[in-house]
Formats: structure tokens, sequence, C-alpha cells
């Protein structure tokens, strides 16, 4: 019977290099705050509208751009430079929640804000 250690070890071996814990700690954060901008968005659209077909709405909303964009990804991702792929769609990533939340610190948010 193998010990507690020898498993842990097999379990979590992959963590002992160094650019694979980058890669878990970045994207460990990374879908802590998607789940957290998630929850926020879903909650701020219950609170102007308490209508569940508005997170519905939402949702949907979520959903459009991965579909349409899927079909392109792949083939574009092929032909890019991958890390400079990755910085703009992470600029641009960030620059719709950063909107999002000027509008909301200055009190103009409507439900057409989060949709977008």
């Amino acid at each position: 019977m193998p010990s507690l250690r020898a498993a842990l070890r097999r379990i979590f071996g992959s963590l002992d290099t160094y650019n694979y814990r980058l890669f878990f700690t970045g994207e460990l954060i990374s879908h802590t705050g998607s789940w957290m901008q998630q929850v926020t968005q879903n909650w701020l659209l219950w609170e102007l509208t308490h209508a569940p077909i508005a997170l519905g709405v939402y949702g949907l909303c979520r959903s459009i751009p991965f579909v349409i964009v899927s079909l392109y990804a792949g083939a574009l991702a092929d032909r890019l430079d991958r890390r400079r792929l990755l910085l703009i769609s992470n600029i641009i990533n960030g620059l719709f929640p950063l909107g999002l939340g000027l509008v909301v610190a200055f009190g103009h948010v409507q439900p057409w804000h989060i949709y977008l």
C-alpha cells in the first residue's frame, strides 16, 4: 500500500515544473476573476430588472460571440503570433469590464450595457 506522501507526489507531480506552476497559478487567478465577474454581472442585471428572462438573455448574449468567433478563431490563431494574439485578446477582454465598471460607477448603467 503506497504511502500518502507517494500518492500526493504522483497526483501533484506536474507542479514540480516551474513553467507549469506559473501556468496553473495564472489560470487559477484568471478563472476565479471570470467567475466573480459573471456572478456580479448577473447580480447587477437582477438588481436592475428583477426579471428572470433578462438573465436568460444575458446568457444568450454571452454565448453568441463564441458561436460566431469559434468558426474562424482556430484558423486565425494558426496564422498569427500567439504571444501577440494573447496580449491583444486579453486587453480587449479587460476593456469591456472596465467600461462597464465606469458606467456603473457613474450611475448610468442600463441592462443593454451588461448585454454588450
